[in-house]
């Protein structure tokens, strides 16, 4: 994945999962730390789980590369963890309201009607 160093407003996830059975887990990584502990590491490992890619939503688009591009079971995973993972970046990058309504008055000002139409 050709990303900048430091991904300041994008989400970056690696997919730890196994082909066979289907069963996948987002990990994210954006702040350049792994949250997998070694016992949750030793576990997926023996569900058979390994490094399958990464995904990750930069600059407005979505980018994805599989470790193992020859291998069609981890290109149909890393499909499913796509569709996953355009599902968490949206939550993480939906503004998140501190209770001062910020959100909201940016939010009323998208609903505003067009005056440019009538």
């Amino acid at each position: 994945m050709n990303t900048p160093n430091g991904i300041l407003y994008g989400v970056l996830c690696g997919v730890l999962g196994n082909p066979s059975t289907g069963e996948f887990r987002l990990v994210d990584v954006s702040n350049g730390e792994s949250p997998v502990t070694a016992d949750e590491h030793a576990k997926m490992r023996e569900r058979g789980m390994y490094f399958v890619g990464e995904v990750g939503y930069v600059d407005g688009r979505i980018d994805a590369t599989c470790d193992y591009p020859d291998r069609p079971q981890d290109k149909a995973l890393m499909l499913t963890a796509c569709l996953e993972f355009s599902r968490y970046a949206a939550d993480r990058l939906r503004p998140k309201g501190d209770g001062s309504g910020w959100v909201e008055w940016l939010e009323s000002l998208y609903r505003l009607p067009d005056a440019r139409s009538n």
